[in-house]
């Protein structure tokens, strides 16, 4: 998880994923992974970089839940969080 940080580029193969992200400092960095989460909304970036069409309004009645517990403190330093 990379707070702050924006991606611009992500491409699959066989052997993973790859994102191309930009921090809020302006620096760039390339990630690889086995896979990528599209937990970013109904207007995914993830998703639309993939090539994965959504068409019409979706169907909104199916969801899925987790729940964990993660100490982000040492990861969200010197960002903005509600209170």
């Amino acid at each position: 998880m990379h707070f702050g940080t924006t991606l611009d580029q992500l491409a699959s193969s066989a052997d993973g994923v790859s994102a191309l992200l930009t921090h809020e400092d302006g620096t760039t960095e390339t990630v690889t992974a086995t896979y990528a989460a599209a937990a970013d909304g109904p207007r995914s970036a993830v998703r639309e970089s993939l090539g994965s069409a959504m068409h019409g309004r979706g169907t909104m009645a199916h969801a899925h839940g987790s729940h964990f517990h993660a100490d982000l403190a040492a990861q969200s330093q010197g960002t903005k969080t509600a209170e």
